[in-house]
């Protein structure tokens, strides 16, 4: 990143969505300590009242009313010159300020990105498809690999994509769950209070993220990290059961319901991926049947797919509305992606794959 307006950061800021409110995730080179300012009042990274310098990647949390009343907020950030015994000494503040575009339209141009993996150019390139028009972007699982530095690619990828200026929803895939680093996901990634599902509300779009963890029990030889997801995945039943009697999607103004889930929930694999079917079914009911999305978005199996009702992704039988699985990598020398743009509006919405020469395809 080499835009001087950046200074100290090694990107630009990403906005995701987290129910109500944006973290805002501001990545630093060395120690720092970090706060936002927005409308005048100032939000800081801190963890029950000491603000955070260890951390390459610094949360700051902000009503999503305050920022989409302002449309811009400023990045204050102080280096660390010395830690004392009683105290740490700070160098001079320094303010960078972004606009921000909140979803206020009625037609919304979202981008959908699963299963980058390694590759980077090509999904940048594809995730410009809408360029300043884009509203919404979508990262749904299969970021990250086994590396610390691989933690970096999704900020890296929202960096160049929206400039800090747009709202990001993110997913966990089971590849993010691997290696010495998958304990670390909520240092680099948001989630509600450390678990990587929630609901979110942009403008007039709900969404709700759901979380599959690893694709193998629990108890497969596969060494991919320490797993516990069978009683992770029944704590989640229990959030669905409560959003389904929350019933927040059917607030006023909402007129989008959104599923997000790297795994499509749907979907029945071969052995030894045929795991936790009687979760995914009640999932399936529970989500269907009272959520209603209008549009289920999945990635996982490296194609680019619509799926009807009665389709692939509804071995179950629940669905309601269409299911995508929305990206399609290429590993081969060409090293080429292809992945999802979608309009929502007040017509059925338009889906639609692209490349990373912006080409659909």
């Amino acid at each position: 990143m080499s835009d001087r307006k950046l200074k100290d950061l090694r990107f630009y800021p990403t906005v995701f969505a987290v129910k109500n409110d944006y973290q805002i995730f501001v990545t630093t080179h060395g120690e720092t300590i970090v706060s936002v300012k927005v409308n005048g009042k100032l939000y800081h990274d801190e963890i029950a009242g000491v603000m955070r310098s260890k951390v390459p990647v610094h949360i700051v949390s902000v009503p999503q009313c305050e920022l989409n009343k302002a449309k811009e907020y400023t990045v204050i950030y102080r280096r660390v010159l010395k830690r004392n015994y009683y105290g740490v000494d700070l160098d001079e503040p320094v303010e960078i300020s972004f606009n921000f575009k909140p979803i206020e339209s009625d037609k919304i141009n979202v981008y959908h990105i699963a299963d980058s993996h390694r590759l980077r150019k090509s999904v940048i390139e594809a995730g410009k498809y809408f360029g300043e028009d884009l509203d919404l972007l979508i990262f749904n699982g299969d970021v990250y690999e086994c590396e610390l530095e691989d933690f970096y690619c999704q900020l890296m990828f929202a960096s160049e994509i929206t400039k800090g200026e747009k709202c990001v929803v993110a997913s966990r895939g089971n590849h993010d769950v691997r290696g010495a680093f998958g304990e670390d996901y909520a240092k680099y990634n948001p989630t509600d209070n450390g678990m990587p599902y929630f609901t979110f509300r942009v403008g007039s779009v709900w969404g709700i993220v759901l979380d599959c963890g690893e694709d193998a029990a629990d108890d497969y030889p596969k060494g991919s990290c320490i797993p516990a997801f069978r009683p992770f995945k029944e704590k989640q039943t229990e959030f669905i059961r409560e959003v389904a009697k929350a019933k927040e999607y059917e607030e006023d103004g909402i007129k989008h319901r959104l599923l997000i889930s790297h795994h499509p929930i749907g979907m029945k694999l071969p052995a030894p991926y045929d795991i936790d079917e009687d979760l995914y079914e009640e999932w399936s009911k529970i989500v269907y049947n009272e959520m209603r999305p209008e549009l289920s978005l999945f990635g996982h199996t490296h194609e680019a797919v619509i799926c009807e009702e009665g389709g692939k992704c509804d071995a179950y039988g629940y669905q309601k509305g269409l299911a995508v699985i929305g990206s399609k990598p290429d590993f081969s020398e060409k090293a080429g992606f292809i992945g999802c743009g979608i309009v929502l509006s007040d017509k059925e919405p338009e889906i639609f794959f692209s490349d990373e020469n912006r080409n659909k395809v």
